[in-house]
Formats: structure tokens, C-alpha cells, sequence
């Protein structure tokens, strides 16, 4: 079983599903919140079927989670937005936007 935790908080378990905690299941489905723990759910998922290798490691359930959320063509091409404004169009958290900027900036620094 895998205990995905959000904002230092549990926020689902994965073992042959997802089971969301209360503070996360009463979310509507296409709350921010939900959707990013959904998304780190998934990079949970594809570790214990085996899709791809490595153990669970928090900081990259959040990189996955980004990466899926705000894809980097699409979110390449709005960096010229404010963070709120990708927010709301990615359906992402706000604080996760930072990030992801961050993320592209170094990608963009290595040739990836």
C-alpha cells in the first residue's frame, strides 16, 4: 500500500485502487486539489503494476503529478500567463504553478 500525502497531510491510499480521505473525497472532481492528488495517485499506480521502476518517492509523485496536470508543450506556450491565470486553465494548485515553471525553466537549461 502506498500512503500519498498532500500539504503534510494523508490524502489517499493506493493498493488495487484509490481511496481518497474524507478532506479530499468531499472535493468536487475537478477541484484543483483533488485532481493533483489523483494525479500523484496515478505515478503510485504505475509503480506498484510496475509501468515504471523505482520506489515511491514524494517529491517525484509531485513532478509526476505536475507534469501530467500541466503538460510542458501546452504550459511552454502560456508562460507568458500569470500563475493564477495557469492555475485556473490546468485545473492545478496554484502553489504547484511555481513549480512547474521551475521545472521547465531547468529542462529548458539542460536541451531537454
Amino acid at each position: 500500500m502506498t500512503v500519498i500525502f498532500f500539504r503534510e497531510r494523508c490524502a489517499a491510499h493506493v493498493e488495487d485502487g484509490v481511496r481518497y480521505r474524507p478532506h479530499i473525497e468531499v472535493l468536487e472532481r475537478d477541484h484543483p486539489e483533488r485532481r493533483f492528488v489523483a494525479a500523484m495517485a496515478l505515478h503510485a499506480l504505475d509503480l506498484q503494476e510496475g509501468a515504471i521502476a523505482g520506489p515511491y518517492d514524494e517529491r517525484f509523485a509531485h513532478a509526476a503529478a505536475r507534469a501530467l496536470l500541466m503538460p510542458a508543450e501546452a504550459t511552454q506556450a502560456r508562460l507568458h500567463e500569470s500563475d493564477a491565470a495557469l492555475a485556473e486553465r490546468f485545473a492545478a494548485p496554484l502553489d504547484q504553478v511555481a513549480a512547474r515553471r521551475e521545472e521547465l525553466a531547468l529542462a529548458r537549461l539542460r536541451g531537454v
